[in-house]
Order: C-alpha cells, then sequence, then structure tokens
C-alpha cells in the first residue's frame, strides 16, 4: 500500500473516486462489534494480509462505501492486543486514527499489515491467506508453498551478502584482518525508489544531510574507527552511490597510501538498497603482533547503523514493506573478543569459523520501532560466541 488518506476527507473522496476499494490488498470495515467472537475474526483478517502485506479500513461501509464512524477510544489497543495474543507467530502491525469532524471522540481506522517475513500465520490453529477480496483457510500445499518461498527469499539475501564479500576492495595481499559486510535491501522495492525520495536534490547533499550527518550517525553509547565520520566523498557507482572515506577513490580503487584499515563505504543503490563495508572488524595484538581481537562493538553498531538508514530512506521512499538484512565477516578464525581481552570479562574464546554469516528479514515496524532488535538478530550469535553475550550492542545515547 503506497497511499492512504489522512484524514475523513481524503478518506471520503478516496471512495468516491474510486482509489479504495476491497481488493487481495484491502479490506473495508465497518465498526467491529465487541467480544471474543469478534476479536477472533479480527485476528484472522490480520493473519489472512500477512501473507502479501495489505490493510484493513475500519469505519466504512464494504458494500455501501458510506463512512460509518465510530468510538476510537480502546481500539488501537484492542487491535494491538488481538494482533500479539491471537496470532501465532504474533504480527507487528501499525494503527493510523483519522478523526471525524463532526464527532471529535469518533473517527475511523486504518490498520497497516505489512508483509510478514514468518507468514503464513495462524488463528485458532488453521493457516490464513486472503483471496481476491476475502481471507480464507490455506490448504497444505499453499502453506508448504509459502514456508519454500521464506527459505528461498533468505538463500537470496545470502547469495547478496556473499556477492559483496567477492566485492571487497581490499587488495588481496592486505587481507590479514576480519572485513564486514552489511546488506539491507527493501523487499518489493520499485527500481528507482532511491530516486523518487531524494527528488530535486542532489545525491551527495542528500546522503550527508540523511546519512553521514543525519540519524543514523546519532552519538553511540560506545565509539569506534572507522565510523560515518570517515567519510569525506561521495561518488556515482553502477547501481547508485558510494559515501567513502579518502583512502577508497571512485570506483572503489585503494589510494596508493591507504593501510588494510582504512577502508570505509555506505553505498546507497538506486532501488533502496543499501550496502556498508569496514575492514577493521579485528587488529593484531601481542608482543609479535599474532594475537587477532576481533571488534564486536564496531561490528555491532555498524550493523545498527544500517538499520538507522533503512530507516530513512523507507521514510523518504514511501516504502511501507519489509527488509531483507545480512551479516557477514571474514577471516575471524582464531579470533577472540577485543571486549573480553582488554577488559578482563573472562576468558577469550577462539572463533571456530572462518567466516560469520546471517541473515534476517524485518518488517517495516520493527526497523522503525526496534532497531536495536532487528540488530541483534544479525550480531547476536557472533556476539555469544566470541563473549558468551556479555557485551551489548551499542545503542543510542540518552
Amino acid at each position: 500500500m503506497r497511499w492512504l488518506p489522512k484524514t475523513e476527507t481524503e478518506l471520503a473522496q478516496a471512495l468516491k473516486e474510486g482509489f479504495l476499494s476491497e481488493s487481495h490488498y484491502l479490506d473495508l470495515k465497518r465498526m467491529p462489534a465487541a467480544g471474543k467472537g469478534s476479536n477472533r475474526d479480527i485476528a484472522k483478517d490480520l493473519a489472512s494480509l500477512a501473507v502479501d502485506g495489505g490493510a484493513l479500513v475500519y469505519g466504512v461501509d464494504e458494500t455501501s462505501l458510506e463512512l460509518t464512524p465510530f468510538e476510537l477510544a480502546g481500539f488501537r489497543e484492542r487491535v494491538d492486543q488481538i494482533a500479539r495474543a491471537l496470532v501465532d507467530e504474533p504480527l507487528h502491525v501499525r494503527i493510523e486514527e483519522l478523526t471525524c469532524v463532526a464527532e471529535p471522540t469518533k473517527g475511523y481506522a486504518i490498520v497497516v499489515v505489512p508483509e510478514s517475513p514468518t507468514s503464513p500465520h495462524m488463528v485458532d490453529g488453521r493457516y490464513r491467506g486472503r483471496g481476491d477480496t476475502t481471507n480464507r483457510i490455506l490448504p497444505d500445499a499453499e502453506v508448504l508453498r509459502l514456508h519454500g518461498r521464506r527459505r528461498s527469499t533468505e538463500a537470496g539475501i545470502e547469495d547478496l551478502v556473499r556477492r559483496e564479500i567477492e566485492r571487497d576492495p581490499t587488495p588481496p595481499g592486505h587481507r590479514n584482518q576480519a572485513h564486514m559486510f552489511v546488506v539491507a535491501e527493501p523487499v518489493t522495492s520499485r527500481s528507482e525508489m532511491f530516486l523518487e525520495a531524494i527528488g530535486e536534490e542532489t545525491p551527495t547533499k542528500w546522503i550527508f544531510t540523511n546519512v553521514v550527518h543525519g540519524k543514523p550517525a546519532i552519538p553511540l553509547t560506545e565509539g569506534w574507527s572507522p565510523d560515518l565520520s570517515i567519510v569525506s566523498n561521495v561518488s556515482r557507482t553502477s547501481d547508485g552511490w558510494s559515501a567513502h572515506s579518502g583512502y577508497l577513490l571512485p570506483g572503489r580503487e585503494p589510494s596508493p597510501e591507504a593501510k588494510e584499515d582504512d577502508y570505509f563505504e555506505v553505498e546507497l543503490h538506486e532501488n533502496g538498497g543499501v550496502r556498508l563495508f569496514c575492514s577493521r572488524a579485528s587488529d593484531s595484538r601481542g608482543p609479535d603482533g599474532k594475537d587477532k581481537l576481533a571488534f564486536e562493538t564496531l561490528i555491532g553498531g555498524l550493523t545498527l547503523r544500517t538499520v538507522f538508514i533503512a530507516q530513512i530512506v523507507s521514510e523518504a521512499c514511501g516504502h511501507f514493506g519489509s527488509w531483507d538484512f545480512g551479516l557477514a565477516v571474514t577471516n575471524l578464525r582464531g579470533a577472540v573478543s577485543w571486549k573480553v581481552t582488554e577488559r578482563f570479562l573472562g576468558t577469550a574464546v577462539p572463533f571456530s569459523s572462518e567466516e560469520y554469516v546471517q541473515v534476517a528479514r524485518a518488517t517495516l515496524d520493527e526497523v522503525l520501532a526496534d532497531p536495536l532488535q532487528v540488530a541483534t538478530r544479525l550480531v547476536g550469535k557472533l556476539n555469544r560466541a566470541l563473549n558468551g553475550g556479555s557485551v551489548p550492542l551499542p545503542q543510542p545515547a540518552r
């Protein structure tokens, strides 16, 4: 759903002009009745829309398309509880209320159900989906197909992460430390979504204003280097634009004076996709320089910053859908936690694999409301392996 009304007047006009009508993605409802039965009906509607995403508009007669405003008090809380308690797995929904001009306590409610990364969902032990205009029970074959689609999506985002590993701009002879790669890809994006977002503004100005010096760069509880503050240039790439340090020249060419730990880059693709690369996910310490320390603070912090970038891209582009995220850290074998080693927090256990790869899909509501939780889904397993989960991710400083 790329557009939804924001006022009673817009709602009435959209219905009159035929811009809002029941479909696979939109359901119109009168005021929901009270009681357990009605709550379960709402749960079925929410679960059915979660397969492909959509919206429920309450306060409209689905037959006559006349406005039927209702008392809004308590409705938002009711729907939120239904989505979390009666749908399995619980759903995250967004609820927008439109006030009735003639009666301010009454109005309309638009319940936006993003495409769910864990669909299909069950209500009363049955998987629900949506037909052309109504919800329905899904047959076993379709449930299996949807589960297969989820596995295919996970494989797809991992493929994107693998491509980023192959694109590592560090000269092969200088790859001694761990390098990190983060991918954020909007699900069902439009090919020129980022171009639509910036409008008449130049990409360079937009990226510096909204990314390098914007919300993604807010102070966190811990600092590290390199970070967004090192970005000094924006240059065009084949897929979009690259914001990078002076040690990476346009075209991802390393500058002659660069050392391995100097490379840092954030890419924004024309379709809204985000890529982040950092060559300093570990460092060497000890008298002989053979002790490799993994910087879990840097890894977690830059992963969180990537989720912040997905936030602002969604808001700028009007993207209501989910995001696919992927994180890879290479050359990790034998690395131990920097935090545990430097802060004497216990025994540091060497990482036993050559690389770490984790992928996750998050709804837009998760990206907007709880970016730390999204980042934790990507780095949590790595943290547990390196430090037993004793080192929290950096988070916005209060």
